[in-house]
């Protein structure tokens, strides 16, 4: 219906009466949309009879009763393409729950306040499917809430958007023009499509073989129903696995999904009733699945209690009352029991040193010391053992620690995805970003399908400043989840880098469209906007990225940066409001000389901000950069040189490389050698596709332009 709607509206006919009884079943089972009787040419210039030409009422968008109502003022021409999608998405509604999304036995003196009435309650609210109806998914709602939405703008562009999503929604795959509501809806669309991705883990977490041989146990309509049953349970909680460990094991800051993990451990738990009895794995849904799943089952049982345990455990340190703090505590130690008391003989050493942390903070030495003693007999025996326990110490930032015991657990089955995975994020933690990158590519050969080993890796490109291959690792992630807001954000950033000002703010929108929250990217874009020299949008998204996260210091720094060149005076406020409330930020001191060194007669002062940027953080390569460019500028340029090398010890960028060529540039004024140096690394720059942009305007590069090589350069960039 959507598709025929769509080829209406491409056509400029507005239907204008959509509803069940305008929907013919023909005898194959296609469904067609008829009576045009109401349709408007809008080719035709007919668009003063919209007012006159009725509708059915229990399907009219708000405006559209507006403009119906004969003492309403409304003009009939906002009565357009997303009118028809309001009323498609109500009898979607319809289909899906039995009843219409808005009561139409409202009492009303007249049939104007009637229908002044019902245009309100419509404003007032959405409608959900799911409450009605709770077998309908999170993300099916999602589609016909965006239907329903009051203002036309928020609904769908038109209905070929509409019909895409639902084609995406019987394929199970991710919405392209609606935000998922639910990462967990987002995994069982992801398990349904890769039913057969579990060959690749034989000891990770995912395991859908069961599915396949389910029909070989079934004997009787009882035993059938028990065991699919079974399995629909077994499929979910793999999936919950899934979704805990990216959750637990994800995040820039602490604490940032723990809400969220927390939720669905205890949700993936209940789907067999870990937490409610010692006896779950006797229940008829753990008996009915084979011995080989039952086994498993056990395991990951063991290894969710695990991660609800530390989610709660983190939860009470990090919050503030004491009171929540001890309940959150006791609530780990009472699950830690319970997961020892069915895993038995099988307790992981990695169980005993979790209790043992919890009883510590609790004040319980004795406990704690009697667990720290179990721990130390208990032998570590499996890869699931050395990789629970290199979790444990990864929540605890003991990463140095954790890489010999993932290390373990591959060298006895190299196929364990989830070690590697884990493997990359502490090596990303420890700041060995060329071994994260070669531990998240062994990931992506495990299994290709799954998009977080793309953006993983992706991030690890970025700190390297392989901005090309993280840009493509970023790419396919959005390949195969065209709705993951953090494959857009962080392709968008890695953009930005490259000054691709366009690009960044496409992805950056899309980003926003999916969530609008986050006054990250919010700052983001409006960098972006600056690159483009729209400043009043800039300002429009800093300020919306304050009014989110306000006093936000990364905000402010890009804040500070976007408008260095073009409001100095508002960029060194905002370095100095940094600075005051954090005088050992390196990264404001850097801010401060980046607009300093811009501005006449300031360079000296502009070098002091950066040295002591440098001296607060060494490996801030930026600063440093500019540190020998300022240098550079006044002569000093052994100082300019030292800085470059040490610059180079630690990374072989574009910037780098750009900076170097800077510095040389401006020290070789009559120097053959010299000026030589400059050309070779302003060529390395260039093959690193950083400068390109500078090249025409820069005037530390201005020594250089008399040759031939540079004009070279700038024709080959051309």
């Amino acid at each position: 219906l959507a598709e025929a709607l769509a080829h209406a509206h491409q056509r400029g006919i507005l239907h204008r009466d959509i509803k069940p009884s305008n929907v013919l079943i023909a005898q194959d089972g296609q469904p067609m949309l008829l009576d045009f009787n109401l349709a408007l040419d809008t080719k035709a210039g007919a668009e003063g009879e919209l007012a006159l030409a009725g509708g059915t009422m229990p399907y009219m968008a708000p405006e559209h009763l507006d403009a119906y109502n004969p003492e309403d003022p409304t003009p009939a021409t906002v009565v357009g393409k997303q009118s028809d999608i309001y009323a498609l998405g109500a009898v979607l509604f319809e289909l899906l729950t039995g009843e219409r999304p808005f009561s139409t036995r409202a009492c009303a003196p007249s049939l104007p306040d009637l229908m002044r009435r019902m245009a309100q309650e419509r404003r007032a609210r959405v409608p959900s499917a799911r409450e009605l109806n709770p077998e309908v998914p999170r993300s099916l709602d999602a589609v016909v809430r965006r239907c329903l939405a009051p203002d036309p703008a928020q609904r769908y562009p038109g209905a070929a958007e509409l019909a895409e999503d639902l084609q995406r929604e019987l394929e199970s795959l991710p919405l392209l023009h609606t935000r998922e509501p639910s990462l967990s809806g987002r995994c069982r669309k992801w398990v349904r499509r890769h039913p057969r991705a579990t060959s690749v883990l034989v000891t990770g977490t995912l395991s859908g073989i069961a599915i396949v041989t389910l029909a070989a146990v079934v004997i009787s309509v009882r035993g059938r129903l028990s065991g699919l049953d079974a399995q629909g349970r077994w499929l979910a909680f793999q999936q919950g696995l899934i979704q805990a460990q990216l959750l637990v094991h994800t995040g820039e800051q602490p604490g940032v999904n723990l809400a969220e993990g927390r939720e669905v451990c205890e949700h993936t738990l209940s789907l067999f009733g870990v937490l409610d009895r010692d006896d779950w794995m006797r229940r008829s849904q753990v008996t009915s699945l084979s011995p080989s799943q039952r086994e498993k089952l056990a395991e990951d049982a063991t290894e969710l209690v695990l991660l609800l345990a530390r989610v709660l455990t983190e939860q009470g340190r990090l919050t503030k009352s004491a009171r929540a703090r001890t309940t959150s505590l006791e609530r780990a130690v009472q699950l830690l029991d319970r997961a020892e008391r069915f895993a038995g003989d099988r307790t992981p050493r990695a169980l005993y040193e979790d209790r043992s942390g919890c009883r510590r903070l609790l004040g319980d030495v004795a406990g704690a010391e009697a667990d720290g003693n179990r721990a130390q007999a208990t032998p570590v025996r499996t890869p699931r053992d050395h990789y629970l326990r290199a979790t444990a110490l990864a929540i605890e930032k003991r990463y140095d620690e954790a890489v010999p015991e993932l290390r373990a657990a591959l060298r006895t089955d190299p196929k364990y995805f989830w070690a590697r995975f884990e493997l990359g994020i502490c090596y990303d933690q420890l700041g060995r970003f060329p071994e994260a990158a070669g531990a998240y590519e062994s990931c992506v050969s495990l299994w290709p399908e799954f998009p977080w080993t793309y953006l993983n890796r992706g991030l690890a490109y970025s700190r390297l400043s392989r901005w090309n291959d993280a840009i493509d690792d970023y790419s396919e992630a959005i390949r195969l989840d065209p709705a993951f807001r953090d494959a857009y954000v962080n392709r968008g950033l890695a953009f930005l880098k490259q000054h691709r000002y366009v690009d960044a703010r496409d992805d950056l929108d899309r980003a926003l469209e999916l969530n609008r929250q986050g006054g990250t990217v919010w700052a983001a874009r409006a960098a972006a906007h600056v690159g483009l020299r729209e400043l009043d949008a800039a300002r429009a998204d800093f300020d919306q990225a304050l009014r989110e996260s306000p006093g936000d210091q990364a905000i402010l720094l890009s804040r500070g940066f976007a408008f260095g060149k073009v409001h100095p005076d508002q960029s060194l406020q905002d370095f100095d409001r940094i600075v005051a409330v954090h005088p050992e930020s390196a990264e404001a001191h850097y801010g401060r000389a980046f607009v300093l060194g811009g501005l006449p007669n300031r360079t000296r002062e502009a070098a002091g901000a950066a040295e002591r940027a440098v001296a607060l953080q060494p490996n801030l390569i930026a600063a440093r950069c500019a540190l020998a460019v300022l240098f550079a500028r006044m002569g000093e340029h052994q100082r300019a040189r030292d800085q470059i090398d040490a610059a180079l010890e630690q990374e072989q960028s574009g910037s780098v490389y750009y900076a170097a060529a800077c510095a040389y540039a401006l020290e070789s004024r009559g120097d053959d050698v010299t000026r030589d140096k400059a050309f070779h690394f302003l060529d390395q720059a260039l093959q690193r596709h950083y400068g390109r942009e500078l090249l025409a305007s820069d005037p530390d590069l201005d020594p250089l332009r008399n040759d031939a090589r540079f004009t070279r350069l700038v024709d080959a960039e051309r």
